[in-house]
């Protein structure tokens, strides 16, 4: 996880679900399996699925994706966002 910067999670998956507080956002945040994450923040309660590439090969400067922005060439990843399996950013 090069360059990335991690805002933390409101809980962790090895918590069992009936002592989480409610929240927004996925079931369960992370980053998946053989994921790769480079030049990007990842804000709370993200989940990334497995065999998944952020990291802006194109270097885009500014862009409007489904689940994610760029700006200044940084990969944005909002709150409470699903990036689904095999996804490339």
């Amino acid at each position: 996880m090069k360059n990335t910067v991690f805002m933390g999670t409101d809980f962790y998956p090895w918590q069992p679900p009936t002592s989480r507080r409610v929240t927004e956002g996925p079931p369960q945040a992370g980053i998946g399996e053989d994921s790769h994450v480079e030049n990007a923040i990842i804000d709370k309660n993200v989940s990334i699925g497995k065999h998944c590439r952020i990291e802006n090969r194109e270097g885009v400067e500014e862009a409007e994706g489904e689940n994610y922005q760029i700006r200044d060439g940084i990969v944005v990843i909002p709150k409470n966002t699903r990036i689904p399996d095999g996804t490339v950013i």
